[in-house]
């Protein structure tokens, strides 16, 4: 007679695993992730809502676009400074032919020969991405909700209850009305 209904609790090596498993064909390596965020059409998209560089003073060296790549590229690699260190020389030529598919040639006649330096970043990063970071969440928000609804996540016809879990709930519901 088992402990209990359901009957005796099978030992903890026997039980199956509940993670997903990942394979030597799931994990995507340094470079293909570089590569990953080079082509992600996103990314050429929120460039064209950064202001144009002022008229007066110092041009800018560098194009919307490199500061928008080196802060996805933040999340593959860790940190800023390992992002501007993994843009090597071929890299930088990876990167500019990126942006000449993606952004045409002007933008990438406008890329100088070398990678812009941390400093060059960091000042970027300030006077050009923190200024504009409402259109560029909201551009993104906008970007996830296509993206969960082409994928299925969120059927019309499926119940709902209460707060969503899905943070942008509301504006999936909103866009399918």
């Amino acid at each position: 007679m088992p402990d209990d209904i359901f009957g005796d609790a099978l030992p903890q090596s026997d039980r199956p695993s509940r993670k997903r498993q990942l394979t030597d064909q799931d994990q995507r390596t340094p470079g293909q992730r570089f590569d990953d965020i080079l082509n992600y059409p996103l990314i050429y998209d929120l460039a064209e809502l950064l202001p144009p560089p002022n008229s007066v003073g110092c041009p800018r060296g560098y194009p919307h676009v490199p500061y928008l790549l080196i802060a996805a590229l933040m999340t593959a690699t860790g940190s800023k400074r390992s992002a501007l260190g993994t843009l090597s020389p071929k890299q930088w030529r990876a990167l500019r032919s990126a942006v000449r598919r993606h952004a045409g040639r002007r933008a990438a006649i406008l890329l100088p020969a070398e990678a812009p330096s941390r400093h060059q970043y960091l000042y970027a990063e300030d006077k050009l991405l923190v200024t504009s970071v409402d259109p560029l969440q909201e551009r993104i928000e906008r970007h996830v909700v296509q993206q969960a609804l082409a994928q299925g996540l969120f059927p019309a016809d499926a119940p709902r209850s209460g707060r969503a879990a899905f943070p942008y709930m509301s504006l999936v519901t909103c866009r399918q009305v």
